[in-house]
């Protein structure tokens, strides 16, 4: 009785069983069988062959009542979703009437952090390094400034680094080598606009193009 339940061994022994219930009456002598003997034999077989059925009914039921629960949960989940995408945007339903049914509103998103333009790039040159700073002009902490620089009007604004603090240390500089620098705040995917260009040792004339 292959059913999920009975492996082969069961089989085998339902089978051998059975040979041996219907048989040993017809043998019971040249087996040296005594009538109880062979009653325990029937008896034995009648029983295993029950609780095989049993088991077997009781696997039917399960699965059944697993099917049942599938089928009920996935109507509860279609009903409490529906009704909830309607209480959810209706401002006549209270957060507390909402608390009560066990319905939580969504959380309003957070205002967005307003991005400025950071205040002027202060240089101070030294022996390879250009040191730079600035303030953040309202900007919250964990503003990311991105910082920029150039050796010319006739070259691209060139990547120098990120970073949450004000300031900067850009190494490995020639000294008396003119370079400018801008900065910009960064956050939440948005930008501000460049500070005005500043330069270590070159006049403040740079376009800010």
């Amino acid at each position: 009785m292959a059913n999920g339940i009975n492996n082969k061994k069961d089989d085998d022994l339902q089978a051998l069983l059975a040979a041996m219930a219907q048989k040993a009456p017809e043998h019971q002598a040249e087996l040296g069988l005594t009538a109880q003997q062979v009653q325990q034999i029937q008896d034995a077989s009648a029983a295993f062959e029950q609780a095989q059925q049993g088991a077997h009914a009781a696997l039917c039921a399960y699965r059944a009542a697993i099917e049942a629960k599938d089928g009920a949960r996935h109507a509860a989940i279609e009903l409490t979703a529906r009704l909830i995408a309607g209480w959810k945007p209706n401002p006549d339903v209270s957060d507390a009437t909402l608390a009560d049914v066990g319905v939580e509103r969504d959380r309003k998103r957070r205002r967005a952090v307003p991005v400025h333009r950071p205040g002027e790039v202060l240089v101070t040159t030294g022996n390879t390094v250009n040191a730079l700073s600035w303030s953040p002009n309202g900007n919250e902490y964990r503003t990311v400034y991105i910082i920029e620089s150039r050796a010319s009007e006739r070259e691209e604004w060139r990547f120098i680094a990120a970073t949450t603090r004000t300031k900067l240390a850009h190494t490995g500089q020639r000294p008396g080598a003119t370079v400018w620098y801008r900065v910009y705040a960064q956050r939440a995917g948005r930008n501000s606009g460049p500070t005005v260009p500043s330069a270590a040792y070159g006049e403040q004339s740079l376009q800010t193009a």
